[in-house]
């Protein structure tokens, strides 16, 4: 019941972030991508210690679940006026896939990365731990900085 109850958390989070704040996603497309982005980082941050807190797994949960609903909602509803702006000539259909494949690469490299990453370090347990704390902060900042140049 508790995976329930945090997965319906967020979709109402969601729900409530579409319905009432989407008109106000146009006014500052770039501070609300990035705000929305610090929420994001946020949320995984909940979510690396909700482990240090098993007790309070369900309110650890749902506040990292909110907080991805709204980081979604808001990047879901701002990403086509970003691709707008870059489009020329009609291409948006084009655009939103070329952006969806550089989204796939990136995945795929990060995810090959961690699991050799992981592989490198499979025989100490300590390293096993502190290789995902030590690379998350930097991993974020640089999300962050491209997130707020782009």
């Amino acid at each position: 019941i508790n995976w329930l109850l945090k997965d319906g958390v967020g979709r109402i989070a969601r729900m409530t972030v579409a319905t009432n704040f989407g008109q106000t996603f146009d006014s500052d497309l770039k501070r609300i991508r990035f705000s929305t982005s610090l929420i994001f980082e946020g949320t995984i941050v909940c979510e690396f210690i909700t482990p240090l807190f098993p007790h309070h797994f369900l309110a650890l949960a749902s506040l990292a679940n909110v907080g991805k609903a709204i980081a979604l909602s808001a990047f879901v509803a701002t990403t086509p006026a970003f691709q707008q702006a870059l489009c020329a000539g009609g291409n948006l259909a084009d655009l939103t896939a070329k952006n969806q494949a550089q989204h796939m690469m990136v995945d795929m490299f990060a995810l090959g990365a961690s699991a050799a990453i992981m592989h490198a370090v499979r025989g100490s347990e300590r390293s096993r731990v502190l290789v995902p704390l030590a690379a998350f902060p930097l991993l974020a900042a640089c999300d962050l900085f491209a997130i707020y140049r782009e």
